[in-house]
């Protein structure tokens, strides 16, 4: 007896998982992203995407038959500890959890590269454990460099502007919900404003300017930083007189001051030249008697 069986629908489904497989290949080499899966049984990576045998310059069957030689060979000696901290996280890692990290790796050139690495379980074994980790990356290694390059550059900034002998503060402006700014708040004073105003550096942070110093409004001070920041225009006082308490204890002086916008607010030094104004009007007034008895 001979049976025919119609096998038009089963090659169709073949047909169509073909198109999928091919389809999903295509994405995985045209995608900018390096894209790989990691078996933690076999310690090992099974599929590497076109980019990733780019970066490497290994085929993906010979990055698998390095097996776990091949991460040993291209992450940096100093990001074991993440990577061991990374294998840590797989383990009780979710169903669809990212799992972020920045390594650095040696690309083809022998170079030092930081990729950013975004993962998820692929596949568990039979007692739910992570068995292989599907994971993307992206070259991040300018970006690192730029933000080391800022980094040192506020280091800089910030060991110039600590040991100036001028002071120095950077305030934001607050805003009522009428967009009208209603005081400043401190975001940076260096050691000279603090010694200036006579307040430790947490207390001047804590609290905004015109609440912790409010003569600055009755000096017009206040008003001044307002145009500042609402016009743009820098501000330029020379020998300006200001008069207030500390600590109870009224106290003049004298003071050469610069402001100018910075964000929505300003950045402002100024100098105490109180001994200065005070030696040059001892100086006039002797000027004077001199002239009154001559």
């Amino acid at each position: 007896m001979v049976v025919n069986q119609d096998i038009t629908e089963l090659k169709q489904v073949e047909e169509a998982l073909r198109q999928s497989q091919h389809f999903i290949q295509q994405i995985a080499d045209t995608t900018p992203n390096l894209l790989y899966i990691y078996d933690q049984i076999k310690e090992c990576n099974i599929y590497a995407n076109r980019r990733t045998e780019e970066f490497f310059c290994l085929r993906q069957a010979q990055i698998q038959a390095k097996g776990k030689q091949f991460i040993l060979d291209v992450l940096h000696p100093e990001d074991l500890p993440i990577f061991a901290t990374m294998k840590e996280h797989y383990a009780t890692a979710k169903d669809g959890e990212v799992i972020e990290s920045e390594i650095r790796f040696k690309n083809a050139q022998g170079e030092w590269r930081w990729l950013h690495l975004w993962e998820v379980v692929f596949s568990r074994n039979a007692e739910g454990l992570a068995e292989q980790i599907l994971g993307t990356a992206i070259d991040i290694t300018e970006r690192k460099q730029l933000e080391a390059e800022l980094a040192a550059s506020e280091e800089r900034f910030r060991t110039s502007i600590e040991n100036m002998l001028d002071c120095f503060s950077i305030y934001s402006a607050i805003r009522d919900e009428a967009g009208q700014i209603v005081d400043f708040s401190f975001e940076y004073v260096n050691a000279a404003a603090c010694q200036n105003n006579n307040l430790t550096k947490e207390e001047q942070l804590e609290q905004g300017l015109c609440e912790l110093l409010p003569a600055y409004r009755e000096a017009g001070l206040f008003d001044d930083y307002c145009q500042v920041v609402e016009r743009g225009q820098p501000l330029v006082k020379e020998s300006f007189i200001y008069e207030d308490n500390s600590h109870g204890k009224p106290f003049r002086r004298a003071f050469d001051i610069r402001a100018v916008k910075l964000g929505d607010g300003l950045a402002i030094a100024w100098r105490d030249i109180t001994k200065r104004k005070q030696a040059e009007e001892a100086l006039l007034e002797e000027r004077n008697f001199i002239s009154a008895i001559l």
